[in-house]
């Protein structure tokens, strides 16, 4: 009964409710999360415009609309190959 006692303390004291840094490292990860969701979006945007600008990249097996790359296939394509090709990126 003790140890269990013990390790409910124990855990409680490590919670990020009564453990500060716990807390902000938590605050930080969800930030974060929060970031890489945008990202993901602002990727998928800028990726549809290549896609829709350029159908033969997005028939691709590796760089197309579910490809092997997803939603980073549009950019992998235009680094690799588009700029040299004079493709352009972004919105328009």
């Amino acid at each position: 009964m003790a140890a269990t006692i013990g390790l409910y303390v124990v855990s409680a004291l490590d919670s990020p409710v009564l453990n500060a840094d716990r807390r902000h490292e938590q605050q930080r990860l969800l930030q974060e999360r929060a970031a890489a969701a945008h990202d993901e979006a602002d990727e998928r945007a800028l990726a549809e415009a290549y896609w829709t600008r350029y159908p033969d990249v997005a028939k691709s097996d590796a760089f197309g609309r579910g490809g092997q790359l997803g939603v980073y296939g549009a950019r992998e394509h235009y680094q690799r190959y588009g700029r040299t090709e004079g493709r352009k990126w972004g919105l328009e």
